[in-house]
Formats: C-alpha cells, sequence, structure tokens
C-alpha cells in the first residue's frame, strides 16, 4: 500500500486496545526484510493542535501488514480523517498547495519520514484519489526522482504568453537529412566538448555576447548540460538517462528520451569541416494537469532508468521545443517514417526531436532574421513595447520585462 493510504487498525499491538478500529494514514515502508511487510502508520491524537509537531499530533507506530485494513476513499462519506499530509505542522512545509520536509524540501524523504508524492498529485488532480494513488506507484516503480519545492511561491507559467519563433538560423540540418546513415558518434569522444569547443565556431556561448541576445544563448547554454548529463552515462557505461527540463514553479516539463546520437560534418567555411554530434529524441512535454500526457511520459520510461533534471525558465523551455521539433521537420521522411514505426509503436503520443549544436555565428543570424523580438522570450510578430528607460530593447508583455529586469538593469542606461 502507498504512503498516504488510509487504513483501519484490526489487531492493534499489545498495551494499545485503545486504537481497535481506530483510522490512520500510511506514513512510510519500513525498509527491512520481513514478511509481513511492516509500515509506519500514524493515528491522529484526541485534542491535537494544528501547527504542532507530528510527535504531538500523532501516535506513530510500526505494524505489520496483516494488522490494518486499507480504506477505500468515499468523496460522498469522508469521515475527515486527520492525516499527517493534510494537517500543517512544524515538521512540513507546503508550497503552492504542495507538501514538502522543511528541512530537506523534498516531497518524499527518508530521513524526515514523510512521503507526500501521492497527495499532491491528488492535490494536482483536484482530488482524484484512485488516479493520483495510481500515477504516484508508477513513479516510485519507474524510480522516478522526487520534487523538491521551489524557493518560494511562484505562479504557473502563462504558457500562451509566449511565442518564440523559430528560423533557419537555427537548424543544425538541412532539408532531407539522412540520420539513420550516419556513423554513430564515437564513445570515446565527450559530447560535452563537441558543445563546447572553440574550434566548432564557438558553439560554447560567450559571456561577451550582447545581452540583448540571450533567449538563444539560454538554450544553448541548456544543450551544453544536455551534453554533459549524456558524457557522464556514456563514460560511467550507464544506461542513458531521460533528461528532463523543468521550470522552478514545476508549472511544466520537457521530458526526452535519447534515441540515437550520430556523428555527422558540418562545413563551417570552404575547405574547412566540422564533426558534429546529432542527438535524436522521443520527446513530451506535459503542463500542470494535464494527466493524459503524464500517463503517456510515464508509460514510455523503462523501469530503472536514471534521471536527469535540468532547471529552466519556461520561455526557455518554449524555445528549446520549438528548435528540436523544427529540427526534426527537415529529417528524411522515410527515416521519420522508420524511426515512428520502431521505436515509437508502443507510444504513439510522444514526438521526434533532434538536438545539434548552435554557434555564436548562427546566434547572430537568428536575431538578424527575427527583427524585433522580446528580450525575455524571443516573443515576435506581435505588439512589442519598448524599455520606458532605455528605449532600446523591447518586451511582449509586463510579465517579461519583470522577469528581464534583473538582468537587463545591469545596462539599462537611459
Amino acid at each position: 500500500m502507498l504512503p498516504g493510504s488510509r487504513i483501519r487498525l484490526m489487531k492493534p499491538p499489545s498495551g494499545r486496545k485503545d486504537l481497535q478500529s481506530t483510522e490512520g494514514c500510511v506514513m512510510s515502508l519500513i525498509p527491512r526484510a520481513c514478511d509481513p511487510l511492516c509500515y509506519k502508520v500514524a493515528f491522529p491524537k484526541e485534542g491535537s493542535v494544528s501547527g504542532s509537531s507530528v510527535s504531538d499530533n500523532f501516535d506513530e507506530l510500526e505494524l505489520p501488514s496483516t494488522s490494518i485494513q486499507l480504506l477505500d476513499y468515499d468523496d460522498d462519506n469522508d469521515d475527515g480523517v486527520d492525516t499527517p499530509a493534510s494537517t500543517p505542522t512544524e515538521d512540513m512545509l507546503r508550497v503552492n498547495g504542495l507538501c514538502y520536509c522543511k528541512d530537506h524540501r523534498l516531497e518524499s524523504c527518508g530521513k524526515c519520514g514523510y512521503d507526500f508524492r501521492c497527495q499532491n498529485i491528488i492535490n494536482e488532480l483536484n482530488g482524484d484519489v484512485d488516479t493520483g494513488r495510481r500515477l504516484g506507484e508508477e513513479l516510485r516503480f519507474m524510480g522516478a526522482p522526487v520534487r523538491r519545492a521551489p524557493a518560494k511561491n511562484l505562479e504557473p507559467s502563462p504558457f500562451e504568453s509566449y511565442n518564440a519563433v523559430i528560423n533557419d538560423a537555427v537548424h543544425g540540418i538541412n532539408l532531407g537529412f539522412n540520420v539513420i546513415a550516419l556513423d554513430d558518434f564515437p564513445r570515446d569522444k565527450l559530447l560535452l566538448n563537441a558543445f563546447e569547443s572553440q574550434f566548432l565556431v564557438n558553439m560554447f556561448p560567450r559571456q561577451d555576447e550582447e545581452p540583448s541576445k540571450r533567449p538563444l544563448y539560454q538554450v544553448r547554454k541548456l544543450f551544453t548540460t544536455f551534453g554533459s548529463f549524456l558524457d557522464t552515462a556514456i563514460q560511467g557505461k550507464q544506461a542513458l538517462p531521460r533528461i528532463y527540463l523543468q521550470d522552478e514553479a514545476q508549472s511544466e516539463v520537457l521530458n526526452m528520451d535519447i534515441i540515437v546520437i550520430k556523428l555527422s560534418v558540418g562545413e563551417f567555411a570552404p575547405g574547412l569541416k566540422v564533426r558534429l554530434p546529432i542527438i535524436v529524441v522521443a520527446w513530451s512535454r506535459v503542463r500542470l494537469g494535464d494527466l493524459n500526457g503524464m500517463q503517456a511520459s510515464l508509460r514510455a520510461l523503462h523501469p530503472g532508468t536514471p534521471m536527469g533534471e535540468i532547471r529552466a525558465a519556461p520561455h526557455e523551455i518554449e524555445l528549446f521545443a520549438k528548435i528540436i521539433e523544427a529540427n526534426s521537420a527537415l529529417v528524411a521522411s522515410e527515416d521519420l517514417s522508420f524511426l515512428r514505426e520502431n521505436v515509437l509503436k508502443d507510444t504513439p503520443t510522444l514526438n521526434i526531436g533532434v538536438i545539434a549544436p548552435i554557434s555564436s555565428k548562427k546566434n547572430d543570424e537568428y536575431y538578424e532574421l527575427l527583427g524585433n523580438y522580446c528580450d525575455l522570450c524571443a516573443t515576435s510578430q506581435c505588439v512589442l513595447k519598448n524599455c520606458s528607460r532605455c528605449k532600446v530593447v523591447m518586451y511582449c508583455s509586463k510579465s517579461c520585462q519583470k522577469s528581464g529586469w534583473k538582468e537587463h538593469k545591469t545596462v539599462c542606461v537611459r
């Protein structure tokens, strides 16, 4: 049974007959080899006070599974049983309506003995207990990492406000690109070096690049972090991880499973060719409350697959997704058909994406082709307003201007 499950005590331990038939909440599975399994269970004390510690409000007992009965949750007949997951305590942190342990800011923490994962999912699904418990079970089975509390109460991303425009400068491949026929990227070479190398036409963003051209700059930094995760797995002869981009407010996640890493040769100048990594991924973008997307993403994840998290701003996730999607549209149709039929046959809701390095030169070309754009998110082809102070940079919304001010104020002059 899952942490957060409601139970009734059928066989109380010696000396605790007062708890006969009392309802409580499963806190965690006791990590020891025994049969039957044992659980830590919390029972509310009479006269408990909201805001007090768990030890003051609850009796915590270690009980074998044979002595407790799992209860079905009935919204129409809720007895209002108090649980540690729903009652604020000194040991619990609540951010954006979700619960975490206070000391480590984790939604599931073995050191603190808390597991709020199922309860949090149920809250995100507006009280759908059965689905929330099932998803929580799947997440644990897959070995998915637990979420960490955001630094502060952040509002979910206003997805509709970001509309980054893609042009030819960000493509790492050409129309009709035959990815299947390429050689595999050498296992003894570091992907991070390929993304960072100065020889590869400054693939790694320079610190002296114009601040007003930072949206794509930040995405290129995400590419290098992506390569670093893969290097760690490859050099350690480990399974390739699922890498996901997530914003601080946890309002969306961009999942990417590695299909294949290929080696391409690009021509920087006449007679000067460079070797570039081409990473083909199966990806999905799941936003807060998207139950179908969440389930499809879990079905595509093999048990035991390692996970790698990269924190990114919402507008960076938007631009990242559009770039890999635009690249995949350039792949030869027969290659795309092969990948979809052989890789995505059991997960048709996922998409094929292609990641390739973007040089500093291409970064400049992107903005030259873009014309006017939002300084924060690169949104274009909309009503843009100049910064009232410097009259140079432009923004598509007040939220972007506010989010970008911390960086822009260092260069903003009247």
